[in-house]
């Protein structure tokens, strides 16, 4: 695939200023501007998605967060400089390291950690009021280290420790009376947890950055994958030519025609439930639920006869392979055909099939990874252990040799600290390898299709329950093993922390390291550090602001004020963590009486998904991409799979019947989409701070999905 670059706006007569191409990229004023940029958005993200239920700041591959602070940036900050003092004008190699430190630091606040982690700590203790005597046993069993879990003050026994503070107020607010709990205690409760399990996340982030650092060289130089979201990430930072206050795609009519267009669309509906009588409901979806009422189509899945429209995501698909595209909507309509079939025959496509289905693909799909990268990835283990050959490069940002090792130790000192936690080697092995093979799987996923939305139906949550250690019999001691439990306990927290994550690191990482490449090729070691830099603050940042949402509010802002804040994970995650693991201790976990073999689905799906992969790599013609198997039974596809085709249509049509010529001109238009959706966003965002703050009830609009389902 040819390698995609951004329309240059600065032409030989008019280059750019000599002290912009020499200031270095990673410099005080990008790494200022970064640190600002992350401050803001994990300090305002948890607010925004729990306390006023807005749409997600950050919401997946492509933060609307950090895309609105660069718009801000470039247009309110650079565009005055570069028109009238060029000179301080950033550079597209600045603006490049701001957008990646921004990016990776997009990781803590919302799914990537924040979300899950915190109410998973607390949320398994108050969830465990009804069960409290078999989850004391469990407790008793596993004999979990202190810095596990919260501190819990002067509670003792468990009873007093799920009515403690650090519990009861985290879902209802801290209030102003007690005379124990107040911040200074719930900082110095949370100080466990934190430094705890902070190693774990330095091991595993640390080894999924260095995976990133890997994988640029082979997708980025070797592969030339088309990373759609970092084209438009590109085209929003390039450089204006000297004088001109935007550069050429921001300052095009197309981009600020479809800009307004959205963004009046967008203002229409947001204002709608305000002034019912002027303005009218104005429809972004389809239903053909009901003239789809008789056999066969009533057989179809309900989200393909009933789907919303998201211009955000049809635009993304202009900037994709309309190979990609037609891969990820088509196999949705293949997959009606074994759907409509088994409704005849009275049966149904389980989603136990689904999932081992999806397994098999991921593993497939991983395979490929390894095999296209295999002679890079070769080299970075023989770096590892011998010296460089003359002249051979080791590394652009960071050395191959020390990439490697971040992401072996990395992986290894995670394993390590889930066998403190009662794990055995071979289960936390599986849940740090499991978890690391998805997320890459995502990251190529994302960088060819632009997907904003990427995680599977299956992961080690459900494999170590379809799988893996059914061996556990509560009733015969000499077969009930406290490690089981363990493992048990282990993968269905933590696996399900991060069993819908869309904000992952090495979508984060990969995309800010391809803008780099383009921009900023001579960042050098700076740039990694400036990573390491950002990931760190974010962190707290996330953490506090987060802890801040919980402990002072009880309710959501919003004209629903629904209790508690986060409801979907706190009443989820945590609560079916608990259950599992008390069911596990008091019945064991055997294989049910009467179950079918996992292995035909799992089979099934490796073969095809690997028929796929060879079919594409071997034939330029081949139609299909082994990317829509992969997806097929994944949630976000099946909301957007009709976006993905108008997107795909629309591109066919241009491409077909305007040229090469007129595909380069309508970029600026489908860009303008983007951003319109961004800015659309942050303006209704910023109405229902207004609106808070005023004491006035709001209604809020939802642009982008917010459940995780």
């Amino acid at each position: 695939m040819a390698k995609s670059t951004p329309p240059s706006s600065a032409s030989p007569e008019q280059p750019l200023p000599l002290q912009q191409t020499l200031r270095p990229a990673v410099n005080l004023r990008s790494v200022g501007l970064g640190m600002l940029g992350v401050m803001l958005i994990c300090a305002l993200t948890p607010f925004n998605d729990y306390v006023l239920n807005n749409t997600f700041l950050i919401g997946g591959s492509m933060p609307l967060g950090v895309m609105l602070f660069l718009f801000l940036v470039v247009v309110l900050l650079n565009g005055p400089l570069s028109r009238w003092r060029p000179r301080w004008a950033l550079g597209s190699h600045e603006l490049a390291v701001v957008l990646t430190m921004t990016l990776v630091a997009c990781i803590w606040p919302a799914s990537g950690l924040m979300r899950f982690w915190q109410p998973s700590l607390v949320g398994v203790w108050y969830h465990a009021a009804d069960t409290a005597a078999d989850f004391e046993k469990v407790l008793e069993k596993l004999d979990l280290p202190r810095w596990f879990w919260t501190d819990f003050g002067p509670a003792k026994d468990l009873q007093e420790k799920i009515g403690s503070g650090v519990i009861q107020y985290f879902y209802n607010s801290l209030p102003s009376d007690d005379p124990y709990w107040n911040w200074r205690t719930i900082v110095r409760a949370w100080v466990p947890p934190t430094l705890g399990w902070g190693v774990f996340f330095l091991g595993m982030f640390g080894s999924l950055l260095g995976i990133s650092f890997i994988l640029r060289r082979q997708w980025v130089e070797n592969e030339r994958i088309a990373f759609p979201i970092a084209q438009v990430q590109m085209g929003l930072i390039e450089s204006p030519s000297p004088g001109r206050f935007l550069n050429a795609t921001l300052a095009s009519r197309a981009f600020w025609i479809a800009f307004i267009a959205i963004l009046l669309l967008r203002t229409l509906i947001g204002l709608q439930p305000y002034f019912k009588r002027n303005i009218p409901m104005i429809w972004m979806n389809y239903d053909f639920y009901g003239i789809m009422g008789d056999p066969p189509w009533s057989y179809l899945e309900e989200q393909f006869k009933r789907q919303t429209i998201y211009p955000l995501v049809a635009a993304i698909m202009f900037f994709a392979s309309t190979r990609i595209s037609f891969s990820l909507w088509f196999c949705q309509v293949l997959l009606q055909i074994p759907v409509l079939y088994l409704a005849y025959q009275g049966a149904e496509f389980a989603s136990s099939d689904r999932r081992d289905m999806q397994l098999g693909a991921i593993i497939a799909f991983f395979g490929m990874i390894l095999w296209t990268g295999r002679h890079h990835y070769g080299n970075v283990v023989r770096l590892m252990f011998w010296k460089a050959r003359p002249g051979e490069d080791t590394g652009r940002y960071l050395p191959d040799r020390v990439a490697g090792w971040m992401a072996l130790l990395g992986a290894a000192l995670a394993i390590v600290w889930l066998m403190q936690i009662r794990m055995t080697f071979v289960g936390a092995s599986l849940l740090v390898g499991g978890l690391i093979m998805i997320w890459v799987v995502m990251a190529n996923v994302v960088a060819h299709s632009g997907l904003l939305a990427a995680y599977t139906l299956t992961g080690p949550r459900e494999w170590f329950d379809q799988w893996w250690f059914k061996n556990l019999d509560a009733k015969n001691p000499s077969l009930y093993r406290v490690t089981d439990v363990g493992n048990q306990f282990g993968v269905q927290l933590i696996g399900g922390m991060w069993a819908y994550s869309t904000d992952q690191l090495p979508i984060y990482a990969t995309h800010g390291l391809r803008v780099c490449t383009e921009y900023a090729p001579r960042a050098g070691r700076r740039l990694a550090a400036a990573i390491v830099f950002s990931l760190v603050v974010g962190f707290f940042v996330a953490h506090a602001s987060t802890l801040a949402c919980y402990y002072n509010y009880a309710n959501t802002a919003d004209r629903a004020a629904v209790w508690p804040i986060n409801r979907e994970v706190l009443d989820g995650q945590p609560k079916w963590a608990t259950t599992y693991t008390i069911r596990v201790h008091r019945e064991g976990l055997q294989p049910r009486k009467g179950e079918k073999s996992h292995l035909p689905m799992l089979l099934g799906g490796t073969a095809l998904t690997g028929g796929l992969a060879f079919a594409q790599l071997r034939y330029a013609w081949w139609p299909l991409h082994p990317i829509g198997l992969l997806m097929l039974f994944s949630w976000p596809i099946k909301r957007v799979s009709a976006s993905i085709f108008l997107g795909w249509a629309i591109k066919v049509l241009v491409v077909k019947f305007g040229g090469a010529s007129l595909f380069k001109a309508a970029r600026p238009f489908f860009l303008g989409i983007i951003i319109g959706e961004v800015v659309a966003t942050g303006l209704f965002g910023g109405l229902s701070i207004l609106l808070y703050l005023l004491n006035i009830q709001y209604n809020v609009s939802h642009f982008l999905p917010v459940s995780q389902f």
